[in-house]
């Protein structure tokens, strides 16, 4: 996942877990709507 990737893990690591959570969530958001079409994803 190319949203994960691409973010520095300090920044993650100085998250709150709530914070993580939201994150991940919009990642995988950025990455349905950008690679779903390819790998057939609903």
């Amino acid at each position: 996942m190319a949203a994960i990737l691409s973010t520095p893990i300090p920044a993650v690591l100085a998250m709150e877990w709530t914070d993580m959570c939201a994150w991940y969530d919009t990642a995988r958001e950025i990455d349905r709507e950008t690679w779903g079409l390819w790998r057939r994803d609903e």
